[in-house]
């Protein structure tokens, strides 16, 4: 029997659990308390997006911190071991570092270079030697897509409305142009938002379509007896055909009501 200060082998089971949590629960702690997590935890939660790519076991607004942080003693390591970045265009280091960091806090959603990011920072030396190299390269991974997601999440809220939006553009210019409908007609539609769209006329039946039209336009009726012009030559209605007479079905009408009469006797 256990004594009273010992522990029970249940209770020592009870606080190892801890040590099973997930990588993504392992992440929030850090986030909270940096110093509450191993390193080669985080290096495993690296390498994990490294080899597949996939973040989606991790909230991104905690991996871009982690992101972040892993950048800053990546680029400590390079200055130590080699010399600061140059100036580029008038801009120091500090100023370019800055702005990546904000760039890439300001990430709504894990970009398509993330893999690449991770990669980078989980061996940096693998193909860049000196920190300005190193720098270069994974500053073209944020600064070079951050503009595109930004507009990306624009895009995706105007997609419900863009069909609305052209169909709605569709008819205003159709009003416009006075190609469905008349003004007069518009008040009855006013209350549908068509932007008083009727079709209740068609272009060629309007009146200023019809109003140039006169009995001299059309053509002359032929006549059917007589003679009547028909090109350049004149036809008369001995030039027609004979037309063909019925056959005389009197005798046989005849014979066929004496049949009749005889059975009525």
């Amino acid at each position: 029997m256990a004594s009273e200060g010992s522990e029970s082998p249940l209770e020592s089971k009870h606080e190892e659990q801890p040590a099973a949590k997930t990588l993504a629960q392992q992440l929030e702690e850090y986030v909270t308390d940096a110093s509450s997590v191993k390193p080669e935890i985080l290096d495993e939660i690296l390498k994990g997006v490294a080899a597949t790519g996939s973040t989606a076991d991790y909230e991104w607004s905690s991996l871009k911190k982690l992101l972040q942080s892993r950048l800053e003693k990546v680029m400590e390591d390079f200055i130590q071991s080699s010399t600061t970045p140059p100036d580029v265009d008038g801009e120091t280091y500090e100023v370019r570092f800055n702005r990546v960091k904000t760039l890439l806090s300001e990430l709504p959603r894990a970009p398509f270079t993330v893999q690449r990011m991770c990669e980078l920072l989980t061996e940096p030396k693998r193909t860049y030697r000196i920190a300005s190299k190193f720098f270069d390269a994974f500053s073209k991974l944020v600064c070079g897509i951050s503009g595109r997601i930004v507009e990306e999440e624009e895009d995706d809220d105007m997609d419900l409305q863009a069909p609305f939006e052209r169909a709605a553009n569709v008819i205003r210019d159709l009003a416009e142009e006075k190609l469905l409908g008349d003004d007069d007609d518009d008040d009855d539609f006013d209350a549908y938002g068509l932007g008083g769209v009727a079709t209740t006329r068609a272009p060629w039946a309007s009146s200023a379509s019809t109003a140039s039209i006169t009995s001299s336009d059309l053509p002359p009726i032929p006549s059917v007896s007589g003679s009547f012009s028909s090109g350049s030559s004149s036809v008369t209605s001995s030039d027609l055909p004979p037309i063909p007479t019925q056959p005389n079905d009197n005798h046989s009408e005849t014979a066929n009501d004496d049949n009749a009469n005889d059975l009525l006797a």
